[in-house]
């Protein structure tokens, strides 16, 4: 039978060995015989078909337990096993694999493959190598037979051979056409083809179309056919030959400056009944122009040509033109190189030279250049130009010249203010080849220059010729001082202790022409009272006549060094009963009268307590009704009796002492009960 698909194989290989185990249990009252081994083919034995180089087949073998051999149940249990070979009797027409399956329990169920090979039949059966089960097992129903058939038969294949369809092969050259036959079934062949008459115009010469054709029935019955057509032709054409008078040119490259006649010759030994021309007629030129003529010929032997001969005739000039680059200027002249180019043309033969383009590079008026230009066919034709002027030799610098002497002569001479630097052209040398140069272009000649700012300045100007050559800078260097010195006067930056002796120093500086008056020195400031005070220093000029001058602040003080006793100056947090008249004394270096203390002064401001300030206890205080300001001469001390109030009991407060020269002084204090 044909085998199933894997999947449906395994299938019944379990169906079987479910069927085997039901059957055993069935034996089991009947009798008692050797455990089974199966396939799950359909039959007893079972039969398996399969196609000659087709498809393979397989077949799943199970265990069947039959009891009563000696041993009850499935003889294959622990650890046993069963191995059995398995055999084809004819491998060339069946191949079976694997050669050999192993049972390790009667749930086993193993698979083999069989390969078809040629057509005929097989039959595969196992047998056994070796039981450790201590029992039988039977074989039999494991055998079964495979037939393999022949596939269906195809029909052959057929091939014309020697020639190709649609080919043409020259008369006496025809390969000879043969037939191959390629059959599945019979195998290969080959055999001489059937030629049909040559047919066509000229068959009569063997001229024409054939056919060979290749017919075969295989051994099944079935006819193939082809053919191949090709043609059969004659390989002599007709000859065909001319010849022109002149026989060469008498110009160049193939070109006639004169008339030109061409004769045909056609030549057809073999079939000269059937020759057709085309063309072929003889010709005489007698104008300019490129000219093709042309002969076709056909006969039974073939066709030749078209054969073409070209006659080229040029009996006319070429054209040329020329032009100079770069023009020249608007005083006729170039300051550099000329370039004469030239344009050729020619409508016939076409250029075979035109003159290169010519660089005049030499100095000199009215100088010329000519170019030729000639076709292919010889012919020539020139152009010219002239009135070419070339100065390639630069302007004398011109004059620069400042507008008067320096106002101060030293250090290289010093302009005051401003100084106008004017120019002059200084002419143009001759040319080289002795020629009067172009002259210099006046509108060239650079305006006057005007400095006006400090520093060192070049006036630097050229001048070109009419042909436009630069001249070399025509350069003067001026030194202008625009500005005034600088004047400095530095003031003490801190105060100045009332009637202490003090200075201002001052510094001069002229980076231009330089200074007329001293470069430092100092003046004496006024510190006979307190306050902010301004001081002058002596005026700065320089060489060209500036004058600068400066001034500064500076600020006079009292000598104010702190507070004495009873009172302790900052960080020290002064301790007293509230309601007390503090003592608060200070020198000023003297006696400066009372009137000190700046408008609005002493004054209290009550502060935070919490702080880690050092505490003192005002160790003196003074019945007062208010408070007042007095001068104690013998101690060199002012006493300003500060008269607290009562309700600042338990509070702190800041005395700010500000004085007339500006500066503020301040004593801390806690108020006690």
């Amino acid at each position: 039978m044909a085998v199933s698909n894997p999947k449906r194989i395994r299938a019944r290989g379990r169906l079987g060995l479910i069927l085997g185990t039901l059957t055993a249990a069935g034996l089991l009252a009947v009798g008692a015989s050797a455990d089974d081994i199966r396939n799950d083919l359909s039959g007893t034995a079972g039969v398996m078909t399969l196609t000659a180089g087709g498809d393979g087949g397989s077949t799943a073998f199970a265990v069947v337990p039959r009891n009563g051999d000696g041993k009850n149940g499935c003889n294959l249990t622990g650890s046993s096993t069963l191995v059995v070979s398995v055999h084809s009797s004819d491998a060339s027409v069946a191949a079976v694999s694997p050669a050999s399956l192993t049972f390790g329990s009667c749930g086993d169920v193993k698979t083999v493959t069989v390969t078809p090979g040629g057509a005929g039949s097989a039959n595969v059966t196992l047998t056994e190598v070796s039981n450790t089960t201590g029992a039988s097992f039977n074989f039999a129903p494991a055998a079964f037979t495979v037939h393999v058939v022949p596939p269906p038969n195809t029909p052959p294949t057929v091939t014309v051979t020697g020639v190709e369809h649609g080919a043409g092969y020259a008369k006496g050259s025809v390969p000879a056409a043969g037939c191959a036959v390629e059959d599945a079934e019979d195998g290969s062949s080959a055999f001489a083809a059937e030629l049909s008459p040559v047919t066509g115009a000229y068959a009569a010469d063997g001229l024409g179309n054939q056919t060979a054709t290749c017919s075969y029935t295989d051994a099944g019955g079935l006819l193939q056919e082809t053919s191949a057509t090709y043609s059969i032709h004659d390989p002599a054409a007709p000859a065909i030959d001319w010849a022109l008078s002149p026989a060469s040119p008498d110009g160049d490259e193939g070109w006639y400056r004169g008339d030109v006649t061409l004769s045909w010759h056609v030549d057809e030994p073999e079939s000269p009944s059937s020759l057709v021309l085309e063309g072929c007629d003889d010709q005489s030129v007698v104008t300019d122009g490129e000219f093709l003529f042309s002969c076709a010929a056909t006969s039974a032997g073939g066709s030749s040509g078209p054969v073409e001969v070209a006659v080229k005739r040029d009996a006319t000039n070429p054209t040329i033109s020329a032009a100079r680059t770069p023009e020249a200027n608007a005083f006729g002249w170039n300051a550099g190189a000329v370039v004469v180019s030239f344009a050729c043309a020619d409508a016939l033969s076409g250029l075979a030279s035109c003159s290169a383009d010519q660089a005049v590079t030499g100095e000199g008026r009215d100088q010329a250049v000519v170019g030729t230009a000639r076709d292919r066919a010889g012919n020539t034709e020139s152009a010219t130009v002239d009135g070419i002027n070339v100065d390639l030799t630069a302007p004398h610098a011109p004059a620069a010249t400042p507008d008067r002497a320096p106002d101060y002569a030293g250090g290289g001479g010093w302009y005051a203010d401003e100084v106008v630097v004017t120019f002059g052209a200084a002419g143009d040398p001759d040319l080289a080849n002795g020629d009067a140069g172009s002259g210099v272009d006046p509108a060239t000649v650079p305006a006057d220059a005007v400095f006006g700012t400090s520093g060192s300045h070049t006036a630097s100007g050229t001048v070109r010729d009419r042909a436009g050559n630069e001249s070399a800078a025509g350069t003067v260097t001026v030194q202008v001082d625009a500005d005034a010195p600088s004047l400095a006067l530095e003031c003490p930056s801190t105060a100045v202790i009332l009637g202490s002796p003090a200075t201002a120093a001052w510094t001069a500086a002229d980076a231009e022409s330089g200074l007329a008056t001293p470069a430092s020195g100092s003046v004496a400031l006024d510190t006979s009272s307190v306050g902010t005070k301004s001081a002058s220093a002596p005026a700065a000029e320089d060489n060209v006549g500036h004058v600068a001058g400066a001034a500064c602040l500076y600020t006079v003080v009292f000598d104010f060094r702190g507070f004495f006793r009873p009172v302790d100056n900052p960080p020290t947090l002064n301790v007293v009963k509230a309601g007390s008249g503090i003592p608060v004394k200070f020198s000023l270096g003297g006696d400066q009268g009372l009137d000190v203390v700046a408008t609005g002064y002493p004054v209290s401001h009550g502060v935070d307590c919490s702080t880690s300030a050092p505490l003192d206890t005002v160790e003196q205080t003074v019945t007062a009704g208010g408070s007042s300001l007095s001068y104690d001469a013998l101690a060199d001390q002012y006493v300003y009796v500060w008269k607290s109030d009562k309700a600042w009991a338990g509070t702190c407060r800041r005395l700010d002492v500000t004085l007339i020269d500006g500066t503020r002084h301040a004593a801390h204090f806690k108020f006690a009960r």
